[in-house]
């Protein structure tokens, strides 16, 4: 823009004479406010360029489980200025901001149900525990905050609908997000390598979580994040191999897909690996040929029967050993995974507690933290743990425990819809790609989100933007998403 121009000089002019004039403190603040100012002037000349910078962001965006308050980040002043920046893009050159569909209906209900339950906050017991040192530490100020939060992202994740429908458009965001999503994962491997041939460096890096034992995190807050992450990019990784629908070289994928799940191996997130192997049953399922092709070379045909039987009893043995493991690591009392097994079964009972005391809509939204502790109590040992449970550790539960049955009720809704729409869709058109992938990692969050329960992740309001494209998409631009068809990139 010709406007842009000579502000984007004078700030240039101004970064440079603090450079030199002015402290490091000063010049950071204005290089920040110039980050900012060419990010919304980029949104409003090009939308798309917008998206790419939120998709940069994904990895930085996380809280922590503890998170009181609330917590700065990037993203805060970024996501509010994509927004804006879109907005006067459409009225500039007079193209509609957003359009319905079939999600709109729940999804506003339980907006309005995460409104009624705020109010809810005002009825917290006054001997609650928390460290009330802030202005947002206030049960009603937190429920305000984090509920903008949620709008936002929403909105974010219609604005994505709105830019992923022009054509072309899809391909180039799928390969930025699995580019991006490779980068980080390949750079996480080299992490954990450094750290598993000695070098205790990379433990005060902060790319690795040494709570019990080292975990990669990159810089997500924590390794939970960094798979849930992995979950939105591996599907499609997956889905095109089984399906042969390719927007890269098959190199690449395989390149790809060795390296992310390498990244998800060492977070150690058991929940996320199992809505992996969730998601993978999906795509197979859902590609027929794929399906009877693995079955009669496995079953049908009688070339080399015994070594497939002896590949399928390795594999179905190694999955007994992996069970077996998981399980006997979860309660023994001597593994290092015992404390986060135990530190669940409490925030089960926490969540349960506090859905007694509101049934109806809740403790207040984001406001379970206020009823998680603190408990002293004996673990199998006999030691004496003083325990502050933040989060639930399943969603289902902070759901009955902040918004109460009404919340419950509006949020089956809102999943059983997706649901309808989603098989709809596919038995109208089974050729369309994309769809599947999406669901899947969608799926597979949500199978992870039973072990964990926080929701501000934009890489999933992301996923939510892409599987609302194919619910209204033009057929100009959906007749590329076809697999007897090639896609354009």
């Amino acid at each position: 823009m010709f406007e842009w121009r000579y502000l984007n000089i004078a700030f240039l002019l101004v970064l440079f004479v603090s450079f030199f004039y002015t402290s490091w403190f000063i010049f950071s603040i204005l290089l920040f406010v110039w980050i900012l100012i060419a990010y919304f002037f980029l949104t409003i000349k090009n939308p798309l360029y917008g998206l790419y910078g939120q998709v940069l962001l994904m990895p930085f965006n996380s809280l922590s489980y503890a998170d009181f308050g609330f917590a700065i980040r990037f993203f805060h002043f970024s996501m509010p200025l994509f927004i804006l920046g879109y907005v006067i893009h459409c009225i500039i050159n007079n193209k509609k901001i957003v359009s319905a569909s079939k999600l709109d209906l729940p999804l506003i209900f339980f907006l309005l149900v995460v409104v009624l339950s705020i109010f809810q906050s005002f009825y917290l017991t006054k001997d609650s525990f928390v460290l009330r040192n802030a202005f947002v530490n206030y049960p009603f100020i937190r429920s305000i905050s984090r509920f903008v939060l949620l709008v936002l992202l929403v909105i974010f994740a219609y604005i994505v609908r709105e830019i992923a429908s022009r054509e072309n458009a899809l391909n180039r965001i799928v390969k930025f997000h699995l580019a991006l999503a490779t980068i980080l994962s390949a750079f996480g491997v080299v992490v954990y390598m450094f750290y598993y041939f000695g070098s205790t460096w990379t433990l005060n890096t902060g790319l690795m979580n040494n709570n019990g034992f080292p975990r990669l995190q990159i810089f997500f807050s924590e390794p939970l994040f960094l798979g849930n992450y992995l979950l939105s990019s591996l599907t499609f990784l997956l889905y095109f191999l089984v399906s042969g629908k390719l927007l890269i070289r098959k190199v690449l994928v395989y390149f790809m897909l060795v390296v992310q799940l390498l990244a998800m191996y060492f977070t150690f997130a058991r929940s996320a690996l199992a809505g992996l192997f969730v998601a993978f049953v999906l795509i197979i399922c859902t590609d027929k040929y794929f399906s009877n092709k693995i079955f009669n070379f496995l079953f049908l045909k009688k070339k080399y029967r015994i070594i497939k039987y002896i590949f399928i009893s390795t594999i179905m043995i190694s999955m007994l050993f992996f069970l077996y493991s998981q399980i006997s690591s979860a309660v023994s009392p001597r593994s290092e995974r015992f404390f986060s097994s135990f530190i669940r079964l409490h925030s089960f009972y926490s969540g349960l507690n506090a859905f007694k005391q509101h049934p109806i809509l809740g403790v207040g939204f984001e406001n379970f933290v206020f009823y998680g502790g603190p408990y002293i109590i004996s673990d199998i040992t006999g030691n004496q743990i003083l325990l502050n449970i933040s989060d639930t550790n399943n969603i289902i539960l902070k759901i009955l425990a902040e918004l109460g049955i009404v919340g419950l009720l509006s949020f089956l809704w809102l999943i059983s819809t997706t649901l309808f729409v989603f098989f709809k869709i596919i038995s109208c058109n089974k050729r369309i790609v994309f769809l599947t992938p999406i669901f899947a990692s969608l799926l597979a969050i949500t199978i992870q989100m039973m072990f964990f329960s926080h929701i501000y992740l934009l890489h999933l309001f992301f996923l939510f933007g892409i599987f609302l494209t194919f619910i209204k998409m033009p057929p100009a631009v959906s007749t590329q998403y076809l697999k007897d068809k090639p896609i354009n990139s």
